[in-house]
């Protein structure tokens, strides 16, 4: 019987990424797949391991995706992410390369960029959520990532 996995993201722009890049590539390897956004939760830290605990116990798969954001390395990020949520499995902790938008512009090659109207990037390691939404004159991004997730 297939297992139920449940992907833990920061935010809509995590979500969104994950439901529209990944999600259609992994989907018949779950019975189902559910994000839990845990950015805005209340006392998140304490909520995750609860969680944690209950997928942990129905014996389902779970995965928490976060930014590196400001870590000296990937190894930092996991041990600081590690010491708030103890019950955590290090190899279930999936970090993203500075923060998600760098994703979205990964995604890019060089025609895709000129059709959107904004810069091509050969790395996006270091785009940063600032980067990335000056590179755009609308402060609305759902409907910028909508455009360039359908370039994937």
């Amino acid at each position: 019987m297939k297992k139920n996995l449940f992907l833990f993201v920061e935010g809509y722009k995590d979500y969104y990424f994950f439901s529209r890049v990944i999600l259609p590539k992994i989907k018949f390897q779950y019975s189902k797949i559910e994000f839990i956004q845990f950015s805005n939760l209340e006392d998140k830290w304490n909520k995750i391991r609860k969680f944690i605990s209950a997928i942990e116990s129905d014996n389902d798969e779970y995965i928490i995706i976060v930014d590196k954001n400001d870590a000296i390395c990937i190894t930092d990020r996991k041990n600081k992410l590690k010491s708030k949520i103890q019950n955590i499995e290090e190899e279930k902790i999936f970090v993203v390369e500075k923060e998600i938008e760098s994703w979205f512009l990964a995604g890019l090659n060089k025609e895709n960029s000129e059709k959107l109207g904004i810069k091509n990037f050969t790395n996006t390691d270091n785009i940063t959520k600032e980067i990335f939404e000056d590179l755009f004159i609308e402060k609305d991004l759902i409907p910028i990532i909508t455009r360039i997730v359908r370039c994937f």
